[in-house]
């Protein structure tokens, strides 16, 4: 951030604005993501592979995949989650998922192959009200050309959840959480 420092100085800034645009040049240079606080240094790292990715692997074994959720269904599973301890990191991460979710409708949007185990379909998340939403969206995926999306059958066992992220730099990268 040097060269935002000297040209504050050359023009003459107060030191308020020079702030604002040093903050505002960091939020750049880091991504969009980093402006969330309490999103885990973990997630951020997928987050910023994903940014840069042309296609995202993802297999879900009891719900639906975050880039397909609603704001209210993603809402009932952070909420259900022990580590999310307060409203405002819960909507902290609900907008961090509905903007990661702004790659599938871009120029040129990310590819999404995701197999769903059939019990997500089944599983209540939240009210009535959220999965109503919730389930047509499932089927209005197969409307967007760069999406692929596979049900699985449900059978006894548990698999973890996994993503692999793919860009023109690099080959798939592997993410299980």
């Amino acid at each position: 951030m040097p060269v935002v420092y000297v040209l504050s100085e050359f023009y003459g800034l107060s030191r308020e604005d020079r702030d604002k645009i040093v903050e505002l040049a960091r939020q750049k240079e880091l991504g969009w993501w980093h402006q969330h606080r309490d999103i885990p240094e973990w997630f951020e790292s997928y987050v910023g592979l994903e940014s840069e990715a042309h296609t995202v692997l993802n297999y879900q074994d009891g719900t639906i995949p975050g880039l397909r959720q609603t704001a209210d269904y993603a809402r009932a599973v952070f909420s259900a989650d022990v580590g999310a301890t307060s409203d405002d990191q819960i909507e902290s991460h609900v907008t961090v998922r509905m903007q990661r979710q702004k790659r599938l409708t871009e120029e040129s949007p990310l590819q999404l192959n995701a197999v769903i185990n059939e019990s997500a379909l089944y599983r209540a998340v939240g009210s009535v009200d959220v999965m109503r939403e919730q389930l047509p969206t499932c089927w209005s995926a197969r409307d967007f050309p760069t999406s692929t999306y596979v049900s699985s059958r449900s059978r006894p066992g548990h698999m973890p959840p996994a993503r692999a992220a793919s860009s023109s730099c690099s080959s798939p990268t592997c993410w299980r959480t």
